[in-house]
């Protein structure tokens, strides 16, 4: 389906570096922050994608604006872009779906509230803010997070390389001896080596207990910062307050408690639910796309929620094939074909899909085959066929109370008294005549009528008599 472009009018162009705007308040460039210009919103997950600047691409890849979830071949789906008479839509992939409020179109002009049909997502177009209760849906651009990782990457490698070989190139530092100490000079070390400094205070200052601080010979040939935390863990431990002391390492701390693993028995229960909900309401290929969907997901791997819920897609996919082939057997008027595929039909939903009241499927496959049933009833009536025009009005009752059949079936059973009290008083005077009657009474009513049971009754008897 496409749409003509209507004609351009004779207007001035646009000055240079001006935004001319679409008829319907959209801009062809609105900047990325501020308020969006168009919201997407994803009814069956509860994500609002907000647009912030046109033309948007929609489809799978790196290079769409919003992306698709789900499997499907890469490429953009749909372009959405603004022109003078409003905003679009328009195909890009021949091959994908899009329709606009169910109707397939390849290009078309948009409205507030329309449902967009892109592949096999559904979005609902507003042009209004967020609702307070929605989270802004990010775009992916996953190529741009690919770069920013390599550069991180990359990044990292050159500082760890540069620490590797600087560590290779330094000198190595020998530590002073104890005589050594009281020689250096103290503002000086204090400027060039936090060791010579800390190894000074120890030799002058003499600790409350009369312990010296002192360097044995495993000590003196530690590196510089290991020999530094050696002795200032011996101050810490020798002058620490109980507040201060060290916690007891020895201690056994009490484990984390491990994470809530996921109520797959919850979420399998939830979309069932919600799968028969969306079949009962004549959303069949939306209720097992659901259900497939989440028995797909990580938490869902190998339970029998999982199993239960492919199974039972299966079973929504049979039930449409039962209405398909109905349809389209009333539509080659093969009626018991269709009556059959509805008796199927309510033995699937009552017993396999455990619904509580009819789909509109089977409500509107019955109402279907009413009607046909009723058409063949008038039309073997008006035909003179009545023991035809009587089993279809039997057809009929079967479904549902109908009086057009109800008053048919009591105006051929009248008939058929009336033939009969007849008969019977022909019989003492011409019993050949009244074999014939009694022939036709069993092509008026059928043989569960009581009439037509008497009358085989007679004719056995008009046998045995004539033998």
């Amino acid at each position: 389906m496409t749409i003509a472009t209507p004609k351009k009018s004779a207007r001035r162009p646009p000055k240079v570096g001006t935004r001319r705007k679409a008829r319907g308040g959209f801009a062809e460039a609105a900047p990325v922050t501020g308020r969006p210009v168009l919201t997407l919103r994803d009814e069956d997950r509860g994500i609002a994608t907000p647009v912030y600047r046109l033309p948007v691409t929609i489809g799978r890849g790196n290079e769409c604006d919003v992306a698709l979830d789900g499997a499907g071949p890469d490429g953009v789906y749909a372009r959405m872009v603004a022109e003078e008479y409003g905003l679009v839509l328009e195909r890009i992939r021949p091959a994908a779906r899009m329709a606009v409020n169910r109707d397939d179109v390849d290009r078309a002009v948009l409205s507030n509230g329309d449902a967009l049909y892109i592949d096999d997502r559904v979005f609902t177009l507003d042009w209004h803010e967020l609702a307070p209760n929605e989270q802004p849906a990010r775009t992916r651009n996953r190529r741009l997070a690919t770069l920013m990782g390599l550069g991180t990457l990359a990044l990292a490698g050159v500082i760890g390389g540069g620490a590797f070989l600087m560590d290779l190139l330094a000198p190595d530092v020998q530590a002073p001896t104890a005589e050594q100490v009281p020689a250096l000079d103290i503002e000086r070390t204090n400027r060039l080596n936090p060791l010579a400094e800390a190894l000074a205070g120890a030799a002058d200052w003499q600790p409350e207990h009369d312990r010296d601080v002192d360097l044995t010979d495993v000590e003196s040939s530690l590196p510089p910062t290991a020999l530094i935390d050696r002795v200032r863990a011996s101050w810490d431990k020798a002058y620490a307050t109980p507040a201060e002391a060290a916690p007891d390492s020895s201690a056994q701390t009490a484990p984390e408690p491990a994470p809530a693993r996921p109520d797959v028995g919850a979420i399998g229960a939830a979309a069932r639910g919600r799968g028969m909900r969306l079949y009962r309401d004549g959303a069949g290929e939306r209720a097992a796309r659901t259900m497939r969907e989440v028995a797909q997901r990580s938490v869902m791997t190998g339970t029998p929620e999982a199993r239960g819920l492919r199974w039972l897609a299966g079973r929504v996919d049979h039930g449409l094939d039962l209405y398909g082939t109905a349809r389209g057997a009333l539509g080659r008027d093969r009626l018991m074909v269709a009556d059959e595929r509805l008796d199927e039909l309510a033995a699937l939903e009552e017993e396999d899909l455990d619904l509580a009241e009819p789909s509109v499927y089977y409500n509107r496959l019955r109402g279907a085959v009413v009607d046909a049933m009723a058409a063949s009833m008038h039309g073997a009536a008006d035909a003179g066929k009545n023991l035809e025009a009587y089993r279809w009005a039997d057809e009929l009752l079967a479904l549902r109370e109908h009086e057009e059949a109800r008053a048919l079936q009591r105006r051929l059973d009248q008939k058929a008294a009336e033939r009969f009290d007849f008969a019977y008083r022909l019989e003492p005077v011409d019993l050949g005549n009244a074999a014939r009657v009694w022939r036709e009474i069993t092509d008026i009513v059928p043989e569960h009528s009581r009439w037509h049971r008497q009358a085989v009754a007679k004719l056995e008897q008009y046998r045995m008599y004539r033998e």
